[in-house]
């Protein structure tokens, strides 16, 4: 991933208003992928098995009992038969 470039008008005006290295060092932090499971349409169980057996290691969220973290660098999420069918959604964590 690239380092994000800012306009220097932004650049003034957030380093009078922050810790402008702390700042850009967390934008350029990786965010972690993760799912929430559509339990109307498959069980926690079941789509984690799904998953799994595609080579995917999931993480559980602990906030959220339907969420995991997708753990590596996979970018096929949402070209998924799982994700076409309406079984998860690709979301923050916090979502």
């Amino acid at each position: 991933m690239s380092e994000l470039q800012f306009k220097e008008k932004f650049i003034e005006r957030y380093k009078k208003l922050t810790d402008w290295d702390a700042y850009c060092a967390e934008c350029n932090k990786h965010i972690r992928k993760a799912i929430r499971i559509n339990t109307i349409k498959i069980s926690v169980k079941e789509l984690k098995a799904r998953l799994e057996k595609q080579n995917f290691k999931l993480t559980q969220i602990p906030w959220c009992k339907e969420g995991f973290w997708i753990e590596g660098d996979r970018t096929d999420l949402g070209n998924l038969l799982e994700h076409a069918l309406g079984y998860f959604y690709v979301q923050e964590a916090s979502s």
